[in-house]
């Protein structure tokens, strides 16, 4: 239903007319919520406000066949539609939107069924020779354009004195329109611009003072007495405006005249095509006797225009099988009757005018007693000289003043006699009855009897009126029409100041109505609002269809769908759907059920579709997450790993640098103590060997001087007193020489002590020179150790390396010598064919390959497979390209004849034969994933296994010598629980010794 919850409608407002919106639930039977959307329109800040409507409003509004179904919105493309019948769901708002979309994109028709809606672009299009009604052209010049009158009144026969009476009479209704009227006193007035009056006098030929005193007083003879009245402003403005009305009508009747009788044709025609072209429907705040015979027209033509519509439905109803009992609608008669009718408003309106006492307020109250209990005409209680007429355009409300003076057809006779004592003889030619009176004048005079009083004058003769010959007129014209095919264009003009852009809703709305183009709609889909063709009924609601209504017939179909959908229907003549020859139709409601459970099912799959997708896309995420979790944490475990390698290889490199000096500051304190004290005692002895030399010496002189005493003679002790001779020493005694002799002895023990200490330092010292060799000695072993193991480390490496390289080896060796096992015989092509892929043409070709121990192949190939192949021979080398036929290197488009393909059949067996004649070349074919097609010819060329042999045996040799180049010794630095802490020695052991591997 339209008022399901979420379903899209539109909604009235007062700024965009009609606005889009969701239900947001149903209140209560006519009663609904909804929620304004986005449209395209520009932004606006109701979206997304609720507001409540009345059902029957939004309906009577939209123009629904049914009071309580909603305006559904259709879904549009952005050029909009062409024929609006087309949409499914037509209504005002519909219309409206459609011509906004069209408009955006400057396409000024659409249709309705027949009806061909033309808005108005206002700027130049490309398929148009002229610029219709409305449009604006810049740049004019009115001189050119006097001259091209001038020259079509040449043309149809209208002379030099003709044209100048015309101006003459189109410049006197100009001033006419000039002239002012003041207030003498409360009954008379007099004309203030003088200069204009003289002008109009002096164009229509006559007297300034008659012209004067005919617009400011009125003449009225009865029973052969005279009265001249004085006219009020207001009377003598409307006097001079029903003048200048007079004289322009009267001019417009004689030009019609003259250019029918020009362009007219004397013979009798079978056929024509007439044009009509009138006011549309009028409706202002001040409405009074025009607005009423134009709105009146507009009545006469909406019935024949709804008669019309009413028949092409019926021709449609008829064509497709449809009975017409289900079709009606209604007309606008009783409004016609109203104004046209016996006693009707017009009639009423001519009675009024014979009254001599008659005046506007008596009409309008006949009016109001006449039709008080009329559907169609309703009092306006504000004011008593209005009254209000339902139109099927709308309510309009007249103003019944001034409705007899405007009613009365014939000019005053005040006025026609002015005219009579014209000097223009063009006056006289379009006023033809002046004529006719001077001679009726001269005819009466001349004549014999007495004379006859002179009949009564009014301002109008009886039955003569504005509304009578109107509604002649109008009778006449529809009488016309209905003997001819009609065909109807209504005009839109989307804005006021025609502009290329701007699209006034309002004022689109306002004119839709008033051409009846929504009342149109309302006829054409009275019995049936929806219709859908019976391809697209299938197409589009095979969804909800049971499985064994899918492959039925769509009659079939269309019938058993809505059977289930309403089970009291048996038929498919029943007053809820119809299906014809080529369409199925919908009561109001009907179809919006389907689009409802439609929208339901469709709803269930897409939540399926998003809830499916939601999930590989979550999964593929995570898969994805997990894979970059994965190298992140390989990437970070191996950072992390090699950090800590790192930093635990320099803490180690740290503590072996720091106990190595350690150790070998404490051996060097150690031996330069051992030093030092040796040092210390050499020195003793060294000071006390020189002590025992000097105390031996003085020892050996003491002793020499003793021994050289006692062997000279003994001298007398007594001293003489002589001053000059010193005494001879006294000789020692044998006890003192036995004192002298054993402190010599001690001395020379001392002296072997102190050298014996001597001795003893220097071995000390010796002894620590070794223990510093001995100490520097084992740091050197150290370090060769810890660059032992970091070496048997990369070895290992190394030799994983080339296990894994010896490996692919074997294994290439092993596909070269499956290779060799097939030889190509031959190959040629068979047959041929053209495929398309991609949206392109080739042309494969079979191709027959012969071979030494799995017999005969046949593939198909594409003509690019063998062109790749020439571009590969092509590049190899040591092949004679002579011997080798150049394949066409082109892409291939466009049709093949036979005899194109059977030159290519040629140039491939030839490239194909003369290729495995060829020396000094080596190519494959590749039939299949697992089989291979080698023809190998190679001079002078060792076997391919023995050259493989060899060259696994160099490479073996290599890695061998690579791998010995980092032997290392059977003790390793660390076990391998400690890899870590060599990975870091491994790679820079790696990059220095990489050039050796």
């Amino acid at each position: 239903m339209a008022d399901a919850v979420g379903t899209a409608v539109w909604v009235p407002h007062d700024d965009v007319v009609w606005k889009k919106a969701t239900v947001v639930q149903k209140l209560s039977e006519t009663s609904v919520q909804v929620r304004y959307v986005e449209d395209e329109d520009a932004y606006d800040r109701e979206i997304g406000t609720t507001k409540t409507f009345d059902v029957r409003e939004i309906a009577k509004l939209a123009g629904e066949v049914s009071s309580t179904a909603m305006p559904i919105c259709n879904t549009f493309e952005k050029l909009g539609v062409e024929d609006m019948c087309t949409l499914n769901h037509l209504h005002e708002p519909a219309v409206l939107k459609n011509l906004q979309l069209r408009h955006a994109q400057s396409i000024p028709y659409t249709y309705t069924g027949q009806i061909c809606i033309a808005v108005n672009p206002y700027k130049w299009l490309d398929l148009y020779g002229e610029v219709g009604a409305g449009s604006r052209v810049d740049n004019t010049d009115d001189s050119v354009f006097l001259q091209e009158t001038k020259d079509a009144m040449d043309t149809i026969g209208i002379d030099d004195r003709e044209q100048h009476g015309i101006f003459e009479i189109v410049s006197a209704i100009l001033n006419l329109g000039e002239v002012a009227f003041t207030a003498v006193n409360a009954e008379s007035s007099q004309v203030s611009t003088s200069e204009n009056l003289a002008a109009v006098a002096a164009l229509l030929k006559t007297a300034p003072e008659a012209l004067t005193k005919t617009l400011c007083q009125r003449t009225m003879t009865t029973r052969g007495e005279t009265f001249t009245i004085p006219l009020k402003v207001d009377q003598a403005f409307d006097l001079r405006d029903a003048f200048a009305k007079g004289i322009y009508s009267r001019l417009f009747d004689w030009l019609v005249g003259r250019i029918n009788r020009a362009i007219c044709s004397t013979k009798n025609v079978s056929s024509h095509i007439g044009l009509l072209d009138i006011f549309g429907f009028e409706s202002f705040d001040h409405n009074g006797f025009e607005q009423l015979c134009i709105n009146y027209a507009n009545e006469k033509l909406q019935q024949k225009f709804n008669s019309d519509i009413f028949k092409t439905v019926q021709a449609e109803y008829v064509e497709e099988g449809i009975p017409l009992d289900l079709v009606s609608f209604e007309d606008n008669q009783p409004i016609l009757d109203l104004i046209e009718g016996k006693l009707g408003i017009v009639d009423l309106l001519n009675e009024t005018c014979l009254q001599p006492k008659g005046s506007d307020s008596m009409f309008v109250n006949k009016v109001h007693e006449a039709f008080a209990t009329h559907k169609s005409i309703d009092r306006v209680r504000m004011d008593p000289m209005q009254f209000k007429i339902l139109h099927y355009a709308g309510d309009v409300t007249y103003d019944g003043s001034h409705f007899l003076d405007k009613n009365k057809d014939t000019l005053p006779s005040d006025l026609l006699e002015l005219l009579a004592s014209s000097q223009s003889s063009f006056i006289r030619d379009v006023f033809p009855e002046l004529s006719a009176k001077d001679a009726a004048s001269k005819t009466t005079s001349g004549g014999r009897g007495p004379p006859k009083s002179a009949p009564r004058r009014q301002g109008f003769l009886v039955g003569n009126t504005i509304a009578g010959s109107f509604r002649k007129q109008l009778g006449e014209l529809m009488d016309q029409i209905a003997k001819t095919s009609t065909q109807y264009v209504r005009c839109i003009k989307p804005n006021a100041n025609k502009s290329a852009t701007k699209f006034d809703r309002h004022m689109v709305v306002d004119q839709l109505r008033c051409a009846g183009v929504i009342a149109a709609i309302r006829i054409s889909r009275a019995a049936f609002p929806n219709r859908l063709s019976l391809k697209e009924f299938t197409s589009r609601f095979a969804i909800i269809c049971p499985s064994k209504l899918r492959s039925a017939p769509p009659e079939a179909m269309v019938l058993g769908l809505l059977q289930r959908l309403l089970p009291e229907t048996t038929s498919a003549k029943n007053a809820l759907f119809a299906i014809g020859r080529t369409k199925v139709y919908f009561s109001s409601g009907l179809l919006q059920q389907l689009e409802d459970r439609r929208n339901e099912l469709l709803r269930s799959f897409a939540l399926c579709l998003q809830r499916n997708l939601r999930m590989h896309a979550a999964r593929a995420g995570y898969r994805r997450v997990r894979a970059a979790v994965i190298v992140l944490q390989a990437h970070l475990t191996a950072y992390v790993a090699g950090v800590r390698a790192r930093r635990e290889f320099l803490a180690l490199r740290t503590g072996v640098l720091g106990a190595q000096a350690r150790w070998r500051g404490l051996v060097q304190r150690r031996a330069f103590r051992v030093l030092l004290v040796a040092e210390r005692q050499r020195k003793e002895a060294e000071r006390l060997r020189i002590l025992a030399e000097a105390e031996a010496q003085a020892q050996l002189e003491r002793a020499a001087k003793l021994q050289a005493a006692s062997a000279s003679p003994a001298k007398t002790m007594a001293w003489e007193d002589d001053e000059d001779e010193v005494p001879a020493s006294p000789r020692p005694t044998y006890h003192e020489s036995l004192i002298e002799k054993s402190s010599h002895a001690e001395l020379l023990a001392r002296v072997g002590q102190a050298e014996a200490l001597a001795l003893e330092a220097r071995e000390a010292a010796e002894g620590a020179m070794a223990l510093n060799e001995f100490l520097q000695k084992e740091n050197q072993e150290l370090k060769a150790k810890l660059a032992q193991n970091v070496h048997e480390y990369a070895d290992a490496e190394l030799k994983g390396e080339n296990d894994r390289l010896k490996r692919e080896l074997m294994q290439l060796q092993s596909k070269v010598a499956r290779s060799e096992e097939v030889s190509l015989m031959s190959a040629r092509v068979v047959d041929s064919r053209i495929t398309f892929r991609e949206g392109r043409q080739f042309v494969e070709y079979k191709l027959q390959i012969e071979t030494n121990n799995r017999g005969t192949l046949f593939v198909w190939h594409r003509y690019s497979t063998f062109r790749n192949l020439a571009t590969t021979l092509q590049s190899k080398n040591g092949y004679r390209k002579k011997d080798i036929p150049e394949l066409p290197n082109k892409q291939l488009f466009g049709n093949f004849s036979e005899k194109i393909i059977q030159d290519r059949v040629a140039k491939l067996n030839e490239f194909l034969e003369a290729a495995t004649r060829a020396e000094y070349l080596q190519w494959g074919i590749r039939v299949d994933q697992d089989t291979c097609v080698y023809k190998r010819r190679v001079k002078n060329a060792p076997p391919s296994r023995d050259s493989l042999s060899s060259r696994e045996t160099a490479s073996t040799t290599r890695d061998t010598v690579s791998i010995a180049g980092f032997r290392a010794s059977s003790n390793s630095f660390s076990d391998e629980k400690d890899a870590p802490r060599q990975s870091f020695a491994s790679r820079f052991s790696i990059k220095r010794n990489k050039s050796s591997v």
